[in-house]
C-alpha cells in the first residue's frame, strides 16, 4: 500500500493519537526516506569537495556544519 493511502487512512482513524510520542509506520517510513536522501546528498557533496577542493573561503562560508551531527546545513 502507498504511503499516501496509509497516511490518509491513519489520519482518518486519528492514528497515532495526537499526544502519542511514538511515530507510526508511515511517519517512520517518511523519516527514513528523508534521511536516506539527505545521506545521499551528503555523499555527493563530499565528492564535489574532493574534486573541487575546499581552499576557497567562499566555499567554506556557504556551508554550515552542525556540531551535533556533523552534517551540512545549507542556508540560502
Amino acid at each position: 500500500m502507498e504511503l499516501e493511502e496509509k497516511g490518509k487512512r491513519n489520519g482518518e482513524a486519528n492514528s497515532p493519537q495526537e499526544d502519542s510520542r511514538d511515530h507510526d509506520e508511515v511517519e517512520r517510513a517518511i523519516t527514513e526516506r528523508i534521511e536516506s536522501l539527505r545521506d545521499d546528498a551528503y555523499q555527493v557533496l563530499e565528492g564535489h569537495i574532493s574534486t573541487y577542493g575546499t581552499s576557497s573561503t567562499s566555499n567554506r562560508e556557504t556551508r554550515d556544519f552542525d556540531a551535533d551531527d556533523g552534517r551540512p546545513h545549507f542556508q540560502c
